[in-house]
């Protein structure tokens, strides 16, 4: 069969025409999904260089830097990425609570009965 007749066939336009729209939005989406991946590793990658920046805290701007890059930043409602708000009453707090509180958070949903009051208690020194 010559390549002319094939080249000039209605059933090779239809399927022309079918399948270069298809294989364009595919290309688009498939690059799409990529680049969000890429990015969320990146995130992801960022996120962790953070925590270990801020694993342990020296000083009360660590306590609300390190907040920032919790894995549950808002727990029970209470966001950790807005502290800065409320730094005054977080510097009358005592550092070995601001401490304890921080390990409590780095731990996230994931406490015990017992953690979870202390942690209410604390949070709530910071938001009466």
């Amino acid at each position: 069969m010559d390549l002319s007749k094939i080249v000039n066939s209605k059933t090779f336009k239809v399927a022309a025409i079918i399948a270069l729209p298809t294989v364009l939005v595919a290309g688009f989406y498939g690059y799409k999904y990529f680049k969000n991946k890429a990015d969320e590793r990146k995130k992801t990658q960022q996120l962790i260089d953070m925590q270990k920046k801020y694993s342990e805290i020296k000083t009360v701007d660590d306590f609300i830097e390190g907040s920032k890059y919790l894995n549950e930043t808002s727990q029970y409602g209470y966001d950790f990425t807005k502290l800065n708000a409320r730094k005054e009453a977080i510097e009358k707090i005592p550092f070995d609570k601001l401490k304890r509180l921080y390990e409590l958070a780095k731990k996230g949903m994931a406490r015990g009965d017992n953690e979870n009051e202390e942690f209410l208690q604390l949070v709530h020194l910071i938001f009466p």
